[in-house]
């Protein structure tokens, strides 16, 4: 090992950086530069549409409507942001709001008649699609589910009705449903599902699944629902503007 050449380059790099400006006033150094950064607060963070707004009707950071912006980030977190960056382009966060984390419905997945029939009561809101299939779930039958010769995607299933009478009826495949995906304080989007059944025997009644179809759209639908609650609650009481 060459010890003057290392040594060389020790007292190099503890030097003074060198710096050269050219005749168009542009300024070079003979060395990198690193920017030393000051970490930005961290955000207040809560976990309700509810609470972000009483952070900010509060003024809990002090600033004023002309310095922040109340963004919509996605259909589960929403963020007060500064207008103006800093000067290394870093934009300062003062409130953010994320939905907790809950356990979802088991779209995509064929259930037994049980465990559909809870997940559909516990996870979706009150509209008259989920009456539907509260009251499918609840009255399927043991028989064989028959899918339609025609187009191969409708489906026949046998309902019970009393103790004894059994009928058979054609499956809805096509429902408008409203599951819990996005902050409470708003109405939760509807969007479409597939509803579909597969099997059924002499012990046992079909497994149900419900498929999401609509193409993620739902998301848009909970972003502007939530633009709309903050426009009313925030920015008519404060003037700060929300973007989407």
């Amino acid at each position: 090992m060459d010890l003057t050449k290392d040594a060389l380059e020790f007292l190099t790099e503890l030097a003074a950086p060198t710096i050269h400006q050219d005749g168009e006033d542009r300024e070079f150094s003979n060395r990198t530069l690193h920017p030393v950064n000051v970490d930005l607060p961290e955000p207040v963070k809560v976990s309700t549409l509810s609470g972000f707004c009483d952070l900010i009707t509060g003024k809990i950071e002090n600033f004023a409507a002309d310095q922040v912006i109340a963004q919509v980030v996605g259909h589960d977190r929403v963020s007060l942001i500064a207008r103006i960056s800093d000067p290394w382009g870093r934009r300062q966060t003062f409130i953010e709001s994320h939905l907790p984390e809950l356990e979802p419905f088991r779209f995509g997945q064929f259930l037994d008649h049980e465990n559909f029939l809870i997940g559909v009561m516990a996870h979706f809101t009150n509209t008259p699609d989920r009456e539907y299939l509260i009251q499918m779930a609840s009255h399927i039958g043991t028989e064989k589910v028959r899918t339609s010769l025609d187009d191969g995607i409708s489906q026949e299933a046998t309902l019970k009705q009393g103790s004894s009478l059994k009928t058979s009826v054609t499956v809805r495949n096509r429902l408008q449903l409203a599951p819990f995906r996005t902050f409470r304080e708003i109405d939760q989007p509807l969007s479409e599902f597939l509803f579909r059944l597969r099997g059924g025997s002499e012990s046992a009644p079909p497994t149900l699944a419900l498929f999401e179809a609509d193409g993620g759209k739902w998301k848009i639908d909970a972003m502007e629902g939530i633009g709309k609650y903050l426009r009313i609650v925030v920015n008519e009481a404060t003037n700060i503007p929300v973007v989407i």
